[in-house]
């Protein structure tokens, strides 16, 4: 009987956190007008998708937001509110993926934390308002991560039955080719995932739980290749623009890109200071305190959830600054 009140709970309270999410969303989703880029996302969604392809491969996005936005605004019209409603509920849609990723990694109760902070991240609010591909890019691999979690799943317990080990690579692949078609800097998402999957065969394998590590890699290694193979066409469609991508920020120091990715992740884009930038490592540090504690407890899950969480915040970040130590390239929307 307890379960069954913790799990109706549990579901009462991620209904309260979604319902706050849209409404934070929606709100005053009017109050200005579609400001510069937002305007040429409309303009070249009303386009037909063969020009929609040509455009946006001359340009320094993917087109995959710029064909669901034609869907859209044909559907609803190319007012503020209409245009601007799909990047509103993909922000609703990314805190429901962030309670999925946090209690599939951590439990419930940090899978209802994590969403709560989604919720009312200043940040995630600014992007779900905007007629851009930034907080699609975001839920797509939020989505990617969450399979990832579940192919490690799979391959730890193959015994979880044929139907799950067939769901998870397909579910990835689907995530993964999406979030990459979106936005580049997804790609940075890959690279996180990379690095847990060899923590994770080092891991298994100093552990003694060998079998099927070999297996396992080898399916990992197919799934890149397949989504390199699925961006293929797209790289050769965009890759005069590719090459000439532009330096779009100063240069800068990785101690500086830290800061600022502390501020505006956990503070938003109006936080200013290097006082913003210390309140926001507050929970980074929190997490690295728990992943140590877990280890020392043997609560291996844990620390791995942990560890995980962390990969995923800091890889991408980490990319962002070599990329940029020859052509830099910070923006907080990046």
């Amino acid at each position: 009987m307890r379960d069954l009140w913790r799990a109706h709970g549990t579901r009462l309270a991620l209904g309260a956190i979604l319902l706050l999410a849209l409404g934070l969303r929606l709100y005053r989703l009017d109050a200005q007008s579609l400001w510069n880029d937002e305007g040429t996302s409309v303009a070249l969604a009303g386009r037909d998708l063969a020009t929609i392809t040509r455009s946006a491969a001359a340009d320094i996005h993917p087109p995959l937001y710029y064909y669901l936005l034609h869907a859209w605004t044909g559907l609803w019209g190319n007012g503020e509110v209409a245009a601007r409603s799909l990047s509103a509920l993909a922000g609703v849609g990314l805190v429901a993926a962030t309670y999925a990723l946090g209690r599939r990694t951590l439990g419930a109760g940090a899978g209802l934390a994590a969403a709560l902070l989604a919720a009312v991240s200043p940040f995630g609010v600014y992007y779900a308002q905007e007629a851009r591909m930034y907080v699609l890019a975001t839920l797509l691999g939020t989505l990617s991560m969450l399979a990832y979690v579940r192919l490690l799943a799979g391959w730890a317990a193959p015994s979880t039955g044929r139907r799950a080990t067939l769901l998870a690579p397909g579910a990835y692949l689907l995530a993964t080719v999406a979030a990459v078609y979106t936005h580049y800097f997804a790609y940075s998402l890959l690279a996180a995932q990379n690095v847990a999957l060899v923590l994770w065969l080092a891991w298994r394998y100093r552990a003694g739980a060998r079998r099927g590590l070999g297996r396992a890699a080898a399916h990992w290694a197919g799934l890149q290749a397949a989504v390199v193979a699925l961006y293929v066409p797209w790289l050769i469609v965009s890759r005069g623009s590719l090459a000439a991508w532009p330096a779009v920020s100063e240069p800068l120091t990785l101690p500086f890109l830290a800061r600022e990715a502390l501020r505006v992740m956990a503070l938003g884009v109006t936080a200013e200071g290097g006082r913003a930038a210390l309140l926001a490592a507050a929970p980074a540090l929190a997490a690295l305190a728990g992943a140590v504690h877990g280890l020392r407890r043997g609560e291996r899950a844990v620390a791995g959830g942990v560890g995980l969480a962390l990969l995923y915040a800091a890889v991408p970040v980490l990319v962002i600054y070599v990329l940029s130590l020859s052509r830099p390239m910070y923006k907080s929307k990046f």
